[in-house]
């Protein structure tokens, strides 16, 4: 189908978070982490633990601004680079194949921002708000996805870019909540 070959390198965009999650976030935010709830764990003085706490939610948030940075950055500059790489790699891209490279560009941007976001609400064992990440991806995906397909092709792809918004609001939100 005419939308697999745009997917795949839309889907080829978000390595970038994949790789700055593991490079940086948990490399900078998971030695606050363990102090911070070794301290709990092991009797620390509230005022270390407050202290701990602070600086790891600042190295979180810090952490997880600059990765969605990153990634929309990426994003921009696949958008504009990529779309005239691909159309001449002799894949047979039309302008609608590019169209819909681009929207699902940034569909998986949201989503893997709100992915990584979610990743922490499971350090913090929050079960129940990554289970409403997913949830939130899944309905807002199936309910828009089912709408667009009804509309011309030009539309494909909306729905992801929709439950991708949709999830990294969620889990933002809920992060702020459980923190």
């Amino acid at each position: 189908p005419m939308h697999d070959i745009p997917a795949f390198f839309a889907f080829l965009s978000i390595l970038v978070t994949t790789v700055n999650f593991v490079t940086s976030v948990e490399i900078n935010f998971y030695p606050r982490y363990r102090l911070y709830f070794g301290l709990i764990n092991n009797g620390g003085s509230l005022v270390d633990i407050k202290k701990a706490y602070d600086e790891m939610m600042i190295v979180l948030k810090q952490e997880l601004f600059y990765l969605a940075l990153r990634q929309m950055f990426a994003t921009i500059i696949v958008i504009i680079i990529g779309s005239e790489v691909i159309s001449n790699l002799g894949f047979g891209f039309t302008n609608e194949m590019i169209g819909l490279f681009r929207v699902l560009c940034l569909g998986y941007a949201f989503y893997s921002i709100g992915n990584s976001i979610m990743l922490v609400l499971l350090y913090f064992v929050d079960f129940k708000g990554a289970v409403l990440c997913g949830f939130s991806l899944l309905l807002v995906n199936t309910i828009a996805t089912r709408y667009t397909i009804t509309l011309t092709s030009n539309f494909y792809g909306f729905g992801l870019l929709a439950a991708g918004l949709i999830m990294c609001i969620v889990a933002w939100s809920r992060l702020s909540y459980y923190t």
